[in-house]
């Protein structure tokens, strides 16, 4: 079974900004993902007023899409009006875009879930 929540551990989140060596400061914060138990996936990001995204990983694209949700969700709940991933690269970035989390930069939050019911890309 999938599970998406929040890193508590703000040790776990400081290894994870290490592992990609990336500077963790206040508001910095980790999304994980879980099957069964075993990391399947995180991002990385901080609030700052807006959501940032530093870093995305995962392999599938279920994985993707409610890691990507359920951080947007979290960011909302934080008090994020905004998510921008403009620091995300790559074969991720294409991954994001071709799933419809770039229609507009920075992504409104509320605007995207209010519009992307369903997402146009999920199950392909």
């Amino acid at each position: 079974m999938l599970l998406m929540k929040p890193v508590k551990d703000p040790m776990r989140v400081y290894q994870l900004f290490l592992d990609e060596n990336l500077p963790v400061s206040a508001g910095c914060g980790a999304f994980m993902g879980t099957d069964d138990g075993v990391e399947c996936g995180y991002t990385l990001f901080c609030l700052d007023g807006q959501m940032t995204f530093f870093v995305i990983r995962c392999e599938g694209d279920v994985e993707l899409e409610i890691l990507l949700r359920g951080a947007l969700n979290y960011g909302s709940l934080s008090g994020c009006e905004f998510a921008d991933f403009s620091a995300i690269e790559g074969e991720m970035r294409q991954r994001i875009l071709d799933r419809g989390y770039l229609t507009r930069e920075p992504l409104p939050i509320e605007w995207f879930f209010e519009n992307c019911k369903p997402c146009h890309g999920f199950g392909k």
